[in-house]
Formats: structure tokens, sequence, C-alpha cells
């Protein structure tokens, strides 16, 4: 017998086992697609909403919102800004905000696809409040003087 060549016995059982394990890293795989679809689709649904992510693992970048930003640049996402604009600035209206917003970058596709869908998020979570005169300010725990502002 030649030792260069060794014998190798492959039992049925073998082979059994081998497609079992196929089938298997299949299924986990189809899986693993599956959620790797899930999770794409939810990263560019916060894209477009403005949620600032930086890099994927494969160094891909994804910002729909501001697609001239630097790389390692920290872009607030569009519900952050409103909320840092109502606490520099007070309450506003939807027109001064989204003019702050502009000022940020954003572009004006996001801005009239997503912003008052973002403003309805905000008061839905209790972030921010609409006043009976129509402006937006942050939530506030004493309660804010609502339709009384005459700024």
């Amino acid at each position: 017998m030649n030792d260069q060549n060794p014998v190798v016995f492959v039992t049925n059982q073998d082979i059994k086992a081998w497609r079992s394990e196929e089938f298997r890293l299949i299924e986990e795989r189809e899986k693993i697609d599956s959620a790797l679809a899930e999770l794409r689709r939810k990263l560019e649904a916060a894209s477009i909403l403005g949620a600032a992510i930086e890099a994927s693992p494969q160094g891909r970048l994804y910002n729909a919102i501001h697609p001239n930003d630097q790389i390692g640049q920290n872009t607030p996402s569009m519900p952050d800004a409103v909320l840092e604009a109502l606490k520099r600035e007070g309450p506003m209206t939807n027109n001064e905000i989204r003019d702050r917003l502009k000022g940020q970058n954003f572009t004006t596709r996001s801005l009239s696809a997503y912003y008052y869908t973002v403003i309805k998020r905000l008061i839905e979570r209790g972030a921010a409040d609409r006043w009976d005169d129509g402006k937006i300010a942050i939530h506030s725990a004493e309660g804010p003087d609502r339709g009384n502002s005459s700024e």
C-alpha cells in the first residue's frame, strides 16, 4: 500500500450526517439573510427619518438626509434637531422650526416628507407639546401656558 494516498472510508451514515448539517446550515443562512434584510430595511427607514448612522461594519455610510456630511461628523437626527431648536429658542411654529432645520442642511425632501411625522411622534411620546396657538414646545411637567403665548 502507498503511504502517500491514505485510504478514507466514507459510510452512508457519514453522508447522511453531512447532508443533515448542510440542510441545517442552509436553513440558518436563510434566517440570517431574512434578519439582515429586515435590519437593512429599518436602517434605510431610519436614515430617511434623519437618524445619523455613521458607518456599517463594512464601512458603508448611511445618511440620506445629510449626504454631504464629512465622515465622522455627528449630524443630529431630525427629532434631535427639532428638540434642540426648541430648547434653544423656545416655542415655535412649524414654519419657524422648519427654517431652523433648513439652516442645519436637512434636505427639502426630508422636510416635506417626514417633518410632520417627526413632530407627531415627538408629541405622542411626550417629548413635545402643541399649544393651542399652534406653536410646538418642549414638554413641561408643570404644563405650558397653552395658547397664551404673546411671542
